[in-house]
C-alpha cells in the first residue's frame, strides 16, 4: 500500500513537470527554419527521437522521449500527442511506468484512437 501511494505521488509530480518539459519542445519548434520539418535534437541531450511506426496512410510516426535530471521520462508520439509512457523513479530508483501505452500504431489507429491522447476527438473545436 505504501508503494502505491508513493507511485501515485510521483505520478502527480511527473504530470506537473510535463508542462515544463513540453515548453522546451515548443521553444525548439518556434525557432526552426521555415523549411525545417523537425527538431534539431543535436543541441538538447534531454530529448531523443526514434521511429515508432507507420500509419495506414503511410505517414511515419515518431516517438519523442524527454527526460530530466531526476530520472523521469515521458514518451510522446507525434500522432495526436499520445503519451505512450510516463516513467518515474520509485523509492528504490527503479523506473516505474505509471501509464498504459499501446504497443503498435495499429492499436492507436483502430483499437483505442484517443487512449493516452493529449487532445480529444474534437480538439477544442466545440463552442
Amino acid at each position: 500500500q505504501k508503494n502505491v501511494g508513493f507511485v501515485r505521488t510521483m505520478a502527480m509530480l511527473a504530470l506537473n513537470k510535463i508542462d515544463a518539459i513540453l515548453t522546451v519542445v515548443e521553444r525548439q519548434l518556434s525557432t526552426r527554419k521555415p523549411n525545417d520539418d523537425g527538431l534539431d535534437l543535436s543541441e538538447n541531450e534531454n530529448i531523443s527521437c526514434k521511429p515508432f511506426g507507420v500509419t495506414s496512410r503511410g505517414k511515419q510516426v515518431l516517438s519523442f522521449t524527454l527526460h530530466n535530471k531526476k530520472g523521469m521520462q515521458v514518451q510522446i508520439l507525434n500522432y495526436g500527442g499520445h503519451i505512450r509512457a510516463l516513467r518515474v523513479p520509485s523509492h528504490t530508483g527503479e523506473l516505474v511506468d505509471v501509464t498504459i501505452g499501446l504497443d503498435t500504431m495499429f492499436d492507436y489507429e483502430y483499437k483505442n484512437r484517443y487512449f493516452g491522447s493529449i487532445v480529444g476527438r474534437y480538439a477544442n473545436r466545440i463552442c
